[in-house]
């Protein structure tokens, strides 16, 4: 008796040579088809094959090396206008102290601890909580009589807003390009607002720093001091710090960020 007629349907439909049958390679046709299609939809339409690595290289270093000097260029710009800025600021603040000093040797009873300028539509307006609108027109042209003190507040407004507007940290930009021949008609901040936000990043900066004070000609050792113990006034923080470290981190938060509120005295 043939046994494989005792086998269950199901065992005999499977025999050795079904098997072998089975066991054939697929067609693969469709696999190539569809390498084929991808092929060409990564190479560049109307080529033929893949582009050869040392040319592919060296576009990129040309490349590279054009993002490189576009960078440098931006860069050498920033920078000029950084080291403007920083010259303009402090005499910016200083001709601004010696203009309120003029006038009141002019007018005594006027209280100008809280004068501030800033720009707007292209041309320099005064603030203050204290003075009348006519007070303050007075003093806007007194102000434009100075024309050197007119052209360094524009100036350094003018610039601060642009280091402002393209600050390598600022949300959305990893690049220093500034526009040297951007138009500013209104600047992001006042002098006043300029000059607390430099005391507060050099106080937030300096807290809890110290200082080497020489004491060697009387005891023969060196004292040390508060960073903000010693340096009080912003004049002498300026010296110290100059604008590049307020410029690079505190610059943009400070004008897109600020609560001005009432304007502040340049008297600290």
């Amino acid at each position: 008796m043939d046994i494989r007629n005792q086998l269950p349907s199901f065992t005999r439909s499977h025999s050795i040579s079904d098997r072998s049958q089975q066991a054939q390679p697929a067609d693969n046709s469709a696999l190539k088809a569809e390498a084929g299609q991808y092929r060409q939809s990564v190479l560049p339409q109307g080529s033929a094959q893949l582009e050869d690595p040392k040319e592919a290289a060296a576009k990129l270093a040309a490349q590279i090396n054009v993002m490189n000097r576009e960078l440098m260029e931006a860069m050498t710009e920033y920078g000029k206008i950084s080291d403007r800025a920083e010259r303009s600021f402090i005499d910016s603040y200083k001709g601004f102290e010696q203009f309120k000093e003029n006038i009141l040797a002019e007018q005594p009873d006027l209280n100008l601890d809280d004068l501030d300028v800033r720009l707007e539509d292209g041309e320099l307006h005064l603030s203050s909580e204290t003075l009348s609108d006519k007070q303050l027109q007075d003093l806007e042209k007194k102000l434009t009589e100075d024309e050197e003190l007119t052209d360094t507040l524009t100036g350094m407004l003018t610039d601060m807003t642009r280091l402002s507007h393209y600050h390598p940290n600022q949300e959305g930009r990893t690049d220093f390009n500034v526009d040297p021949d951007e138009k500013i008609e209104n600047s992001t901040m006042s002098l006043n607002e300029l000059v607390d936000a430099y005391n507060k990043s050099f106080e937030r900066f300096h807290d809890n720093s110290y200082t080497v004070r020489s004491d060697k000609a009387l005891s023969g050792a060196d004292e040390f001091e508060l960073v903000l113990d010693h340096y009080q006034t912003f004049e002498s923080r300026y010296e110290r710090d100059g604008l590049s470290r307020f410029a690079w981190f505190d610059l943009v938060n400070n004008s897109t960020d600020n609560n001005s509120g009432p304007a502040i005295s340049t008297r600290v």
